[in-house]
């Protein structure tokens, strides 16, 4: 997996404002268009506002925490799109990524809901562009606490036909980071000895499943899991929980919205 070098920009507070005071960070630039933050407040509870503009204000976005950005070609048409990550507040939420198109013509080719499952990086896979994104829509699945949950899944983003679709399944490369992961936390849980256990257990194996999943192989899924622990009710549960998966994978594409 060969990343992609991005030019990134980060909003940082040179010095930090009385609260109420407004303060004007550094300014950035993409494609030729200018990027300039404002920050309201101070501390945890700073609020800041992303204005994008040429010849006039373009779009505007609001966070709570810092404002990430990068500048790459997503498209493969040789013009830079910005990628932008807010942060909305609240407890298990609220990331948002934002893909603007800069050239020909100013617009937004996609707002993606990250939930918890902030961050973002581009690769260069297969001879295209694929950009990463976190995925928690398995959070809480079937009635499962969102620490028991598995609330981050791999979701590749590739721009086809003038729109970034679910393309996943075409990377597998992807998976290996969160096979470990799932692993670990299965085996970790199988050491539990309090009441929720069990759940702990059927999180860490329903997250190593569905990564399987994602990439066409849900039986090695099952051996991988069987392979790990036999425990009977976390098997059962798992195997009931097959169909409820793959609808739930199946409208991962949905959550790319232009």
């Amino acid at each position: 997996m060969k990343p992609i070098v991005l030019l990134m920009v980060s909003i940082f507070v040179l010095a930090v404002p009385s609260p109420g005071d407004t303060a004007t960070a550094p300014r950035a630039s993409c494609g030729g268009y200018r990027l300039i933050t404002s920050i309201q407040g101070a501390g945890a509870l700073a609020e800041r506002t992303l204005a994008i503009y040429r010849a006039r204000t373009l779009a505007r976005l609001d966070s709570r925490g810092e404002i990430e950005t990068a500048c790459v070609d997503l498209s493969g048409d040789g013009r830079p799109e910005l990628i932008i990550q807010t942060y909305t507040g609240g407890a298990h939420c609220c990331f948002e990524i934002f893909v603007y198109q800069l050239q020909p013509v100013f617009r937004r080719l996609l707002r993606f809901q990250a939930g918890n499952a902030g961050g973002f990086e581009v690769h260069h896979l297969n001879g295209r562009i694929v950009l990463e994104l976190g995925d928690d829509s398995f959070a809480y699945f079937s009635d499962l606490c969102y620490a028991c949950s598995p609330s981050r899944l791999p979701m590749a983003a590739c721009y086809r036909d003038a729109r970034f679709v679910d393309c996943t399944n075409q990377f597998p490369q992807l998976a290996p980071p969160f096979i470990s992961a799932y692993t670990g936390r299965l085996k970790e849980a199988m050491r539990f000895t309090d009441d929720s256990r069990v759940d702990y257990m059927r999180g860490a194996a329903l997250g190593l499943y569905a990564v399987y999943a994602l990439v066409g192989k849900p039986g090695e899924g099952l051996a991988a899991v069987s392979r790990i622990t036999k425990e009977a009710t976390v098997l059962r549960w798992l195997q009931a929980q097959r169909a409820a998966v793959q609808q739930r994978l199946a409208k991962r594409g949905s959550y790319l919205k232009p």
